[in-house]
């Protein structure tokens, strides 16, 4: 994770970017639960 806010200086896009990386943990987390049901 430290590496997306190592590659963009911006804090913007590093913000958008960080979110965005959260949301697919997410999904993936919710997605590898449903498969081992």
């Amino acid at each position: 994770m430290h590496l997306l806010w190592r590659q963009d200086r911006r804090p913007l896009p590093k913000l958008t970017q960080f979110i965005a990386h959260l949301q697919q943990g997410m999904a993936d987390a919710l997605t590898t639960t449903r498969a081992s049901e």
